[in-house]
């Protein structure tokens, strides 16, 4: 199948000369004219445009890549996808969630609220200009999304969204000094390991995991392996999760300066404290 690409030269309803500009020969530009008053009624103008432009060049053997200037023309995209009767799964690649709605978000953007809109989610004026039917969330991988909002965050804990966490290669160095959990629930380990280290440490209601691997860090290194080892579930009421705030601060400092009294502590582990 022989790749068109699609341009839409605009940053939600404002035109981007310079992402024109990028054009090349046989590309196809998505330019309606918008007259309509309102900013999403332009944008819905926008996509319904890239829609049509989707499902015609599917419908005549061609595979659409859409470029455009931000993450709301996916909505235009997937209208265009369902037109041509194709069902597909939804990777969205983002530092960001763009799952916010009116109700969660803390600064008004549209464009942080597209995957929320294409689940049917909050503002729907976009998906209905279009006739976009709801993408089942569990049928969406959201990778990385490692800025969000709290509120979104939540939201998307209780949703059905996939989420990919790819995880750091291992530093014991980094993981004690960016206060960051680098095992996690994919990691494998002999039983011999508890007995050393004497399990978890009931003195830690909200790091018990971080202070676990602070330990076993210790008595060896880990690897990472590049590969999906395990799947888990995340819920608002977990301790990590709901009580993110000054009593887990607390706790962390306290676990940190308890790693430091340690006399068996790396060389290398003491000089990143200084």
């Amino acid at each position: 199948m022989e790749n068109r690409f699609i341009l839409t030269p605009f940053y939600l309803d404002e035109p981007m000369p310079g992402l024109e500009a990028l054009a090349e020969p046989g590309w196809q530009i998505n330019k309606p004219d918008l007259s309509e008053p309102e900013q999403q009624l332009r944008m819905a103008r926008l996509y319904e445009s890239l829609a049509a432009m989707v499902a015609e060049n599917l419908a005549s053997g061609y595979r659409p890549i859409s470029i455009a200037g931000d993450c709301c023309s996916t909505i235009g995209v997937a209208a265009g996808l369902q037109r041509a009767g194709v069902e597909f799964l939804l990777i969205w690649l983002d530092a960001h969630g763009d799952f916010n709605t009116w109700e969660t978000t803390p600064s008004g953007f549209l464009g942080g609220m597209p995957l929320a809109m294409l689940v049917g989610r909050g503002e729907q004026t976009m998906p209905e200009g279009v006739g976009l039917l709801n993408i089942a969330e569990e049928r969406i991988l959201l990778m990385d999304a490692r800025d969000l909002d709290p509120a979104e965050k939540t939201a998307l804990l209780e949703s059905e969204i996939v989420r990919h966490i790819r995880t750091h290669e291992y530093s014991y160095i980094d993981m004690i000094r960016w206060h960051h959990c680098f095992p996690g629930p994919g990691s494998f380990f002999k039983r011999d390991l508890i007995d050393e280290i004497s399990g978890r440490d009931s003195e830690f209601i909200y790091v018990a995991d971080f202070d676990f691997w602070a330990r076993a860090g210790i008595v060896g290194p880990f690897a990472r392996i590049p590969k999906t080892l395990a799947t888990f579930r995340l819920h608002t009421d977990s301790a990590s999760i709901s009580h993110q705030g000054e009593r887990m601060a607390k706790e962390h400092i306290r676990l940190i300066n308890k790693i430091y009294e340690r006399c068996d502590l790396p060389s290398e582990v003491m000089k990143a404290k200084k």
